[in-house]
Order: structure tokens, then C-alpha cells, then sequence
């Protein structure tokens, strides 16, 4: 800086190390000396060619914001979105009070456009952390993370049964809530079983393992049976398309009765192992009452005097609404 000699002492403005130009005061209506314009002069000059976003005019008194040189080859100011993209990722939030919203809207205009949040090839994270999410991929599927899954049930009616002519269970006509309306049940003796298929939906979490229940209702001897316990169970081979059918396996579900007559019970669940499993997976089943000599202890016999099965429900879980193919995940 070219060195210029201390001018009188007068009463001196104070110049700021931040501004990046010094208006020099108009002498007609100012007592300053030449001296002093001359001193405010070389300073504003000196801070002007040190800026880095110094004027690119003739003129430092005359600036306008397109004229400053450096605004795009630098990223001075951190605290504001960078819309050509920041190393590291970028974080922003609508406001700083409890409650405060933060919106994205496509146009002031009247008519609306559409706000885009991710393309050419991005996947979308909503809520959640990194293990629990959900996705929107880029083919736009929408897919369930860690705690963000849900749950629905694969149900069997009754009247979806195959019998097979020996131990059926009998279709038995039931006083609903001990009215004078009836409808029909299928009621169980020890050893009456029936049969029945499931296939896993597309939306079945592959791998994951299912759970097997069933509802059913002591009728109108749930005081009589308080406290028996009655011995359902379901037989179960699970195969993948292509895949070869197993031995049956056996998921013990004997529930005990409890409270008073016309109860809908539902049972405990038993684990099915879904591992390596896929979409439009079967299994074959049989819904059963067996007593292995502790499991089931329900005293009546004879129609009408049976525990009555409602339905039987396989809870899965899901993890896309659908699958991207029609035979693949």
C-alpha cells in the first residue's frame, strides 16, 4: 500500500476492515481537507483490490452485484444452501421454534407444477434413520427399511377346507351368542383335521419367517371348559417355485379356554422359518386337534359340545406394495 502522510487530526470517521469501498464525502458540503479526501481515497482503493468480490468496473463508487468477480469460483458462505452442490452433502431446516414447518412448493403461479425430489437415477429417503426408512427407488418402487415394514395376514376360511372324507370336522349349526339367529361352524374332535394351501403374496418380505394362528370360540361351553386347554395344531411344508416339498413339520398352537361362553379366542402364534423364501411360494397344510397327552384336556364330546374353528391367519411381513415383476421381487 503506497504510504501516505497522517493528514491534521480532525474528528476521524470509522472505517470498517469489512467494507469493501469508502465514499468519499462531498467537500462542497464538508470541512475536510484535501488532505483527508485523498488519505479515504487510497484506502477504498486498497480494500477494493483486496475483496474477493471486488467491482469489475472502473467505477468502485457505482457497483452493482453482477460486476463482483468471485462469486463462482468460491464458497464463502457456508450458512446458505449451495445450489451447484457442496462436498460433504448439505442440511437445511425450515425454522428454528418447536413446530416449525419447512415447505416446497413448485410456482407462486396460479397454476401449479410439481415439485420433483429426486430423478436421474436418485433414490429417495423418507423419515427414519439410517437402518429404519422407507425408499423410493429409482424406478420409482416404494420399499419398507428395518421398523418402517408392516404387517398384514394371509387368511383361511373354513369353508376354503379340503376334507377328506375321514375325521372331517362336522359343519354344526350354532346358536350366535346364545340367540335364537343361527349360522354354521366347523367344530373339532380330537384327531378331525382338514386340508389347505397358501401361497406367499408379492408383497411378502422374501426370507423373512411367517406366523401362523388361529381364531376360534368355545361357544356356548366356554364356562363349562374354563381353564381346559385345547390341542390345535397345523402341519406345514413350504416350497419355492421349483423347489421340492419337504417333510411336514408341525406348529403346536394349544390355547387354553378363557372367560365365559361365546369367546372369540385367538391362539398363541408358532414361528414358520421363512429363510431362502420367495414370493409366490406355497405351502401345503392341515389344520388339526390332537392330544399328545398334556396339550389337550377340553372335557365335551359329541356335537355340540366341540370347540368351533373360526379361521386360520399366517401374519407376513411386507416390504414393497408389490413386486417390479410378474414373478420376481
Amino acid at each position: 500500500m503506497t504510504k501516505v502522510a497522517d493528514p491534521p487530526i480532525h474528528a476521524i470517521p470509522v472505517v470498517s476492515p469489512l467494507v469493501a469501498r469508502v465514499d468519499v464525502p462531498d467537500m462542497s458540503k464538508n470541512v475536510l481537507s484535501r488532505e483527508w479526501e485523498q488519505h479515504f481515497q487510497l484506502i477504498s482503493n486498497e480494500l477494493t483490490e483486496s475483496s474477493d468480490h471486488r467491482a469489475d468496473t472502473d467505477n468502485p463508487h457505482d457497483t452493482d452485484h453482477g460486476d463482483l468477480l468471485g462469486l463462482t469460483d468460491s464458497d464463502d458462505h457456508s450458512q446458505y444452501l449451495y445450489l451447484d452442490g457442496r462436498s460433504g452433502g448439505q442440511e437445511t431446516y425450515g425454522g428454528t421454534d418447536a413446530g416449525d414447518d419447512l415447505s416446497l412448493k413448485s410456482t407462486s403461479h396460479a397454476t401449479k407444477g410439481t415439485v420433483f425430489v429426486g430423478d436421474d437415477g436418485d433414490n429417495v429417503q423418507l423419515g427414519g434413520n439410517a437402518s429404519n426408512y422407507s425408499e423410493i427407488e429409482d424406478d420409482g418402487t416404494l420399499v419398507f427399511h428395518g421398523d418402517a415394514t408392516v404387517w398384514d395376514d394371509i387368511r383361511i376360511v373354513p369353508g376354503s377346507f379340503d376334507r377328506p372324507g375321514v375325521a372331517d370336522p362336522a359343519l354344526v349349526q350354532y346358536a350366535v351368542g346364545g340367540g335364537g339367529v343361527f349360522s354354521y361352524l366347523y367344530e373339532f374332535a380330537v384327531n378331525d383335521f382338514a386340508c389347505f394351501t397358501v401361497q406367499l403374496p408379492h408383497k411378502y418380505k422374501q426370507g423373512s419367517d411367517i406366523y401362523v394362528h388361529v381364531h376360534w370360540t368355545a361357544g356356548p361351553n366356554g364356562v363349562g371348559e374354563n381353564g381346559t386347554t385345547v390341542g390345535w395344531k397345523i402341519d406345514y411344508s413350504w416350497a419355492n417355485i421349483n423347489g421340492a416339498f419337504g417333510a411336514m413339520s408341525t406348529a403346536d398352537l394349544s390355547d387354553t379356554v378363557a372367560g365365559g361362553n361365546h369367546i372369540h379366542l385367538m391362539t398363541p402364534e408358532g414361528t414358520i422359518t421363512g429363510t431362502g423364501k420367495t414370493i409366490s411360494s406355497m405351502l401345503i397344510c392341515n389344520v388339526k386337534r390332537s392330544d399328545t397327552g398334556v396339550d389337550d384336556t377340553w372335557v365335551g364330546v359329541g356335537a355340540g359340545n366341540l370347540p368351533m374353528l373360526l379361521e386360520i391367519d399366517f401374519h407376513f411381513e411386507i416390504d414393497t406394495v408389490g413386486s417390479r415383476e410378474k414373478s420376481s421381487k
